[in-house]
C-alpha cells in the first residue's frame, strides 16, 4: 500500500510539475534577438534596398548629391558576402530606379533619353542565368512590383503624351506577366494611380480619382476592382501580404483583411512595410517597432540607430538603409531577428554580444521532465 501510495504520488508530482513547466515555456512573454550586419560601406550613396530569400538589392549612385543620376542596381547574397552590379549605366542621361526582387528575378525601371527605350524601360534580370531583358517596351512603366510570375507597374504611358492632361488622365495600374509576356491594364481612370503593390491574385494600389487618395483592390481571379477606403481622409502606400492590407492614414496605420472584409487594426505610427503578419512601424523620433497584427504585441527594435529608414522586411530578416550626418551617405544594413521567450518579462532585446539568455523554451522543459522523472524513479527503486 506505502509502495503503491509512493508511485502514485510520484506521478502525480511528475504530471503537475511537465505542466507547470510548459505553461511556463508558452507563456512566458516574447523579445526579439537581433544581429545586425553592415552590407555596404563605402562613399556611393545606396537607396531602395528590397529583400527575398538571401539576395539584397538596391540602387547605388556614384554621387551623393541631390540630382541622384546615373545610378545602378546593386545585389548582394548574404550566404556569400558577394556584391555585383548587374546593370551598366552606357551614357550620362540614363539613370536606373525602383528595384524590386522576387525569388530569382529582379525588376527595376531605366530612365534613358534614348527614344528607343522610352521615358521609362522596364527590364528584369535572373540571377540564376545572369540575364537582363527589358519588358513591357511600349509602355513607360516605372516602380515594379513582383510576385511569382506577375510584375505590377505604374504606368504613364499615356500622361507622358499628354503633359497638358495631368488631372484627366494621369497615371495608370499596369501588371505584365512573365509566362504569357503579355501587358494587361487594370486601371486607367481619371486621375492618378500609385503606388502599386502585389501578392498572390491581389493588387492594391492608391487612387485620386475621388477627389482624395483612397486605397483600391484588383483581383487577378474574377478580374473584378473593389473600392476599400471610402472615407473623407487620404490613405496613401498600401502595402498587401497574405490576407492583409496595410496603408497610412495620417498618424494611424490601418491594418484590412481580404477574408472578413474589415478594418480590424488601427496603430499609432508611420507605415513602412509589411510581411506576414508582420508591420514594421516607423514614426518620426519614436523607437522602430515590429507589430504582429494577430496577437496586437509590439516588439521595439531598439538598437536600430536614428537615421535608419527604407525598410523591407522577408521573413525574420529587415534591410534598411541608414544615413550617417558625418559623411552624408547613406549605407545598406541587414538586422535578422528571432522571437525568444523572455523570462524577466522586459520585452527588451538581446543583441550579437549578448548571449547570458535565461530562457526556458518547451524542448527544456521536456528535458526537466525526464531529469525530475529519472530522480523520482530512483527513490521508488531505493525504497522497494
Amino acid at each position: 500500500m506505502n509502495q503503491q501510495l509512493s508511485i502514485s504520488t510520484c506521478i502525480a508530482i511528475l504530471i503537475t510539475f511537465q505542466i507547470a513547466l510548459l505553461t511556463l515555456a508558452e507563456e512566458s512573454p516574447e523579445k526579439l534577438d537581433v544581429k545586425i550586419t553592415q552590407i555596404t560601406d563605402d562613399i556611393k550613396q545606396q537607396e531602395g534596398p528590397q529583400i527575398w530569400g538571401d539576395n539584397i538589392v538596391w540602387i547605388e549612385t556614384p554621387n551623393p548629391e541631390p540630382s541622384y543620376n546615373n545610378r545602378e542596381v546593386k545585389l548582394n547574397n548574404i550566404n556569400n558576402k558577394e556584391t555585383i552590379q548587374i546593370t551598366n549605366i552606357s551614357n550620362e542621361y540614363e539613370d536606373h530606379r525602383y528595384s524590386d526582387i522576387y525569388g530569382e528575378i529582379i525588376a527595376w525601371n531605366l530612365w534613358s533619353a534614348d527614344p528607343d527605350l522610352g521615358p521609362n524601360g522596364l527590364f528584369i534580370y535572373n540571377i540564376s542565368t545572369g540575364l537582363t531583358e527589358q519588358i513591357a517596351k511600349n509602355y513607360s512603366a516605372w516602380v515594379p512590383k513582383i510576385y511569382r510570375e506577375n510584375i505590377v507597374f505604374i504606368d504613364g504611358t499615356m500622361l507622358y503624351v499628354n503633359l497638358t492632361k495631368f488631372n484627366e488622365i494621369g497615371r495608370d495600374i499596369g501588371i505584365y506577366n512573365m509566362k504569357t509576356q503579355e501587358v494587361t491594364i487594370i486601371c486607367n481612370a481619371i486621375d492618378n494611380q500609385t503606388n502599386p503593390d502585389i501578392w498572390e491574385n491581389y493588387i492594391v494600389w492608391e487612387d485620386y480619382r475621388n477627389g482624395q487618395s483612397d486605397i483600391y483592390l484588383f483581383d487577378l481571379n474574377t478580374m473584378m476592382e473593389e473600392r476599400i477606403t471610402n472615407t473623407p481622409e487620404n490613405e496613401t502606400e498600401p502595402m498587401i501580404s497574405g490576407k492583409n492590407i496595410v496603408w497610412d492614414n495620417g498618424p494611424e496605420i490601418e491594418c484590412y483583411n481580404i477574408a472578413n472584409k474589415t478594418i480590424f487594426k488601427r496603430i499609432e505610427g508611420g507605415l513602412n512595410v509589411i510581411y506576414n503578419d508582420l508591420v514594421l512601424i516607423a514614426f518620426y523620433n519614436e523607437p522602430v517597432t515590429l507589430f504582429n497584427i494577430s496577437s496586437g504585441k509590439d516588439y521595439i527594435l531598439s538598437n536600430v540607430l536614428d537615421g535608419s529608414h527604407e525598410w523591407d522586411l522577408y521573413e525574420n530578416k529587415l534591410v534598411y538603409t541608414h544615413h550617417t550626418l558625418e559623411t552624408n551617405i547613406d549605407d545598406v544594413y541587414l538586422l535578422e531577428f528571432n522571437f525568444i521567450p523572455d523570462t524577466d518579462g522586459n520585452n527588451t532585446n538581446n543583441t550579437d554580444d549578448d548571449k547570458s539568455h535565461n530562457n526556458l523554451s518547451i524542448p527544456s522543459a521536456t528535458m526537466s521532465f525526464l531529469v525530475m522523472s529519472i530522480i523520482l524513479i530512483a527513490i521508488i527503486r531505493r525504497k522497494k
